[in-house]
């Protein structure tokens, strides 16, 4: 869907649901400690996770918004992981967004090959003839 077609309750459903992954992402760097170390660890394991799941969810539209665009949107952070690079020393930060960048994408990739496993797309068999392109 364009941004244009966007309506306001699909921008209400990803506002609810970022507020959340936020408020959850919060919450996992304050119980497992936030040290700039162990921060950074910590946000690369939130990273991963949301990556991971933003590859295996495929939900219904207003699902969508609500799970995969808001929470795991919110859940994520891109300005955060900046936060973590930026003051840190060339080495730790080239490693750093290196193993994120890397990792976020084999993560993703992970996710759609547990949904494509669990949910093969249809065939022309189990595909009902009033769906399928090749029956008049």
């Amino acid at each position: 869907m364009s941004p244009a077609k966007l309506s306001f309750t699909h921008a209400l459903l990803c506002g609810i649901g970022a507020s959340g992954g936020a408020l959850a992402r919060t919450a996992i760097h304050f119980s497992l400690g936030d040290t700039p170390t162990s921060g950074m660890n910590t946000l690369l394991l939130i990273n991963v996770a949301g990556c991971a799941l933003f590859g295996a969810l495929e939900l219904r539209p207003a699902m969508h918004y609500l799970v995969v665009v808001g929470f795991l949107g919110g859940f994520t952070s891109l300005s955060t992981f900046v936060a973590f690079i930026v003051p840190a020393p060339a080495p730790l930060a080239v490693a750093y967004a290196l193993s994120t960048a890397t990792s976020c994408v084999l993560a993703s990739m992970m996710g759609q090959a547990i949904d494509a496993e669990n949910y093969p797309p249809p065939t022309p068999s189990t595909t009902p003839a009033h769906v399928r392109s090749d029956v008049r």
